[in-house]
């Protein structure tokens, strides 16, 4: 599987996300929320490796997982892209601290 490939099952997987759970878009959804299911996320994946590991399970579910975790890494990243959310962060960080800027 290549870069691109991968891509392409990442955005097919927001997709699904978007067609099962409707607007995840912020504000709708908050950082805290995608931080939450990105955890969730990792732990399947985490799962599906010791599964893979030490139960003989496929290799399927550990790249279907990966997608997942991969998905839901650019949720993050897309609300942390909002001119919005940036703004909203700088108000609740020390002045000068430099964080959550551009």
């Amino acid at each position: 599987m290549s870069y691109l490939d991968f891509s392409r099952e990442v955005s097919l997987e927001l997709a699904r996300a978007e067609a099962k759970f409707g607007n995840t878009r912020w504000p709708q959804t908050s950082l805290a929320e995608w931080g939450l299911v990105l955890g969730e996320e990792c732990g399947e994946l985490q799962q599906a490796i010791v599964e893979s590991l030490f139960a003989g399970a496929p290799l399927d579910s550990i790249k279907k997982e990966a997608v997942q975790v991969a998905a839901m890494a650019f949720k993050v990243y897309e609300y942390a892209e909002l001119p919005a959310a940036v703004a909203k962060l700088n108000r609740l960080l020390p002045e000068g601290s430099g964080k959550g800027e551009g």
